[in-house]
């Protein structure tokens, strides 16, 4: 049996081995991601499956005995474990009340290691550093138990407190351990109420097990609560040992007054015929019967110290009728544990765990947040490739000559122009003459005949023309290339990166006008451009003509006084009319051209100058945050892409562990009938000694009796 369970053993890590790499990369990088919106469950289900596989594979590599230990509060576990393996192990296994699992097992240097929920481990070589360090993880514990319940939470370490210990390994020198490959794993109470999940660890972890021992103390026996849950164990395990845990020194209030021994000292199988007969439940009498349920009533105190005397001591001077019960008990354990019928619960409990948690960790992979990274991939590697796309497009749009562009706007803007300069020349020109028609009939002064009649002609012709031109430009600048003339594919590459031209030239016309460019309006006429007429008196008095316009019109440079309608009949006249006709017609054509190339060239210069800015401008800002998102990209991508590799390869790793394990099914399906046939060939011979020769009493054996 030995051999087969070798050889199982190697195929079955030789399955699952190679998938507990791919598993620990694809949970390390997820965890990266926990600050990223990754939901915890996920998190916390990874790092789950990934400790029951290495609990998994350690347990069938090493081809180690789980014996899961169950009970009370304070119901003789601990003892239990001191007894078993004959060493002292309570230090550490009855820890004060943290809710995790104790694993002991046999090694040649004492040491404890603790095993929390985010996978990192610490080992310590004496128990009361480790006791120190379980007191302080009880205090954060219980605050982060406060805080979830304050948030309305119910506290699960998984998700909550990732720092919680989840088990603590014992290893220490215990020989009887050694023989038997058996673990001892203590559980937390069975009926504590714990609130923050550990029952469930506790029953998930049932299933890698096929023995287990249910302690009870005599005193609690009878009380129904106490048995509520142990269907559940009857359905889990192929053999389960209810030790009923005595007081041997127990002693009860005789007739006479006196103290007399106490059925549990005299003889504690009367207890355990009670429990049958009165208190046993149908499930627990019916494996009894089938031999699956064993009953043992043990002082285990007493036991647990002949135990540890023994190590000293000869054990054939201590042996007792006490001491004969436990090994009565210890023997039978031992002899299951090397049994036809434990090996193939471990071959077939090994095999059914592995594709428990193969269909617990597909399921994982299976979820909307996983699958969803090989789209957030593909969606990652499409935007890389249209924001290169951009990037290369916004190289072109910046190496385009924009001024080239406005070249056909120009042209139209500036025949327009000149057209309506020319309506609104003709206009002005002719007010203008009717202004100095009505001059000559009336008493006003020639600065009257500038302000009053010709100045504002030429105001309201800049004012108009400078409209004109302003909603021309805006109207050419309202069309989708903004009125200038691009190729089409200049055109369709700025909506290609979002900056479509009609979006700057509103914002150009806004800012667009003619500023400095147009000059005031000044005095048209002179009075130095008028000739005047000299009367008999000037020529006498030889007045200079000079001399006369300052008289008649005043200061040149205000020529404000009032002349009578008479008086500009005689001294101004008729030739002087055609003067300042021609004077006015020199000064205005000179006014309104540069008026025209102002209006014209300030608009369109400024329309021109805001565009281009704003277009350069948008295109080295959208340039540099292509440049620096296609940046990120990379990071991204290269991250999301990892991410990818290692859940691939996990879930390909999970397959081919699948279907490893299921050849080994299919191979060891039969293994117990073939067993069971060997198992008979070798017994034969010995069945019939047995036959012939009485019972041997009972002593104290270790677990492994062929060790």
């Amino acid at each position: 049996m030995r051999t087969i369970l070798s050889q199982f053993s190697e195929e079955f890590c030789h399955s699952i081995r190679p998938l507990l790499s791919p598993l620990e990369r694809a949970t390390t990088n997820l965890a990266s991601l926990q600050d990223k919106g990754l939901s915890r469950e996920i998190l916390a289900q990874m790092r789950e499956v990934q400790h029951q596989f290495e609990v998994l594979v350690n347990k069938v590599e090493d081809q180690e005995a789980f014996v899961l230990i169950f009970g009370p509060l304070k119901s003789g576990k601990s003892t239990l474990m001191n007894a078993l393996a004959a060493a002292y192990v309570s230090e550490v296994s009855s820890l004060p009340a943290y809710p995790c699992m104790v694993y002991v097992t046999h090694a040649e240097e004492r040491a404890f290691v603790l095993t929390r929920y985010d996978g990192r481990s610490e080992t310590f070589t004496d128990s009361a550093t480790l006791q120190l360090h379980m007191q302080r993880a009880h205090v954060d514990l219980a605050r982060a138990i406060r805080e979830a319940e304050e948030r309305g939470e119910e506290f699960d370490p998984a998700l909550h407190f990732t720092e919680a210990i989840r088990r603590v390994d014992v290893k220490m020198p215990a020989g009887d351990l050694e023989q038997s490959s058996a673990v001892l794993v203590d559980t937390p109470g069975l009926y504590s109420r714990m609130k923050f999940g550990y029952d469930r660890m506790t029953r998930e972890f049932r299933n890698t097990a096929s023995s287990a021992i249910f302690v009870v103390k005599s005193d609690n026996l009878f009380l129904e609560q106490v048995f509520e849950e142990f269907g559940q164990l009857l359905d889990l395990f192929s053999r389960i040992f209810l030790v009923i845990n005595v007081d041997s020194s127990k002693m009860d209030l005789g007739p006479m007054g006196d103290l007399i021994p106490s059925v549990e000292q005299k003889d504690p199988l009367r207890i355990v015929e009670a429990f049958e007969n009165f208190s046993m439940s149908a499930p627990l009498k019916a494996a009894a019967d089938d031999r699956r349920l064993r009953i043992y009533p043990i002082d285990l105190q007493r036991a647990a110290l002949e135990r540890l005397k023994s190590e000293e001591e000869d054990p054939s001077q201590i042996a007792s009728e006490r001491e004969a019960s436990f090994a009565a008990f210890q023997g039978e354990l031992a002899d299951f544990l090397n049994s036809t019928d434990y090996l193939v619960a471990f071959i077939h409990d090994s095999l059914r765990r592995s594709e428990t948690l193969m269909g617990e960790l597909s399921s994982v992979l299976g979820q909307p947040a996983i699958v969803d990274m090989s789209r957030q991939l593909a969606d990652l590697r499409n935007e890389e490739k249209h924001a290169e796309g951009m990037r290369v497009t916004l190289e072109k749009l910046g190496k385009f000559e924009w001024s080239q562009a406005f070249g056909e706007l120009r042209d139209r803007l500036g025949e327009e122009t000149r057209e309506k300069s020319k309506e609104l020349a003709k206009r002005a020109e002719k007010n203008m003459d009717a202004g100095l028609e009505r001059w000559f009939k009336t008493n006003a002064s020639l600065q009257s005949l500038n302000e009053d009649d010709l100045l504002p002609e030429l105001t309201n012709y800049r004012d108009e023309l400078a409209g004109f031109v302003q909603a021309t430009l805006a109207q050419e600048a309202a069309g989708p290339a903004a009125g200038i003339r691009v190729p089409r594919g200049i055109e369709s590459m700025l909506r290609e990166v979002g900056l479509p031209l009609d979006e700057f030239a509103r914002h150009a016309i806004d800012a667009t006008g003619a500023g400095d460019n147009i000059e005031d309006p000044s005095s048209l006429l002179s009075s130095a451009d008028i000739p005047v007429r000299k009367r008999f008196w000037d020529w006498i008095l030889f007045r200079s003509r000079t001399s006369i316009r300052h008289k008649l019109l005043g200061p040149s440079e205000r020529p404000s006084i009032r002349i009578s309608v008479s008086d500009k009949g005689a001294r101004l006249g008729g030739p002087a009319k055609e003067a300042m006709k021609r004077s006015i017609d020199r000064a205005k054509g000179g006014l309104l051209a540069r008026w025209n190339e102002a209006v014209e060239e300030g608009y369109l210069s400024s329309y021109t100058r805001v565009l281009s800015t704003d277009v350069r401008e948008r295109l080295a800002t959208k340039a540099q945050e292509v440049s620096q998102r296609l940046e990120a990209l990379k990071g991204e991508i290269a991250e999301v892409a990892e991410r990818c590799e290692r859940i691939d390869e996990l879930s390909s790793a999970c397959k081919r562990a699948g279907e490893k394990v299921a050849g080994l099914r299919g191979a060891y399906h039969t293994i117990d009938d073939k067993l069971r046939e060997e198992e008979e060939v070798e017994l034969l011979p010995v069945e019939r000694q047995a036959a012939e020769e009485p019972e041997p009493k009972p002593s104290a054996t270790p677990l492994n009796p062929e060790g």
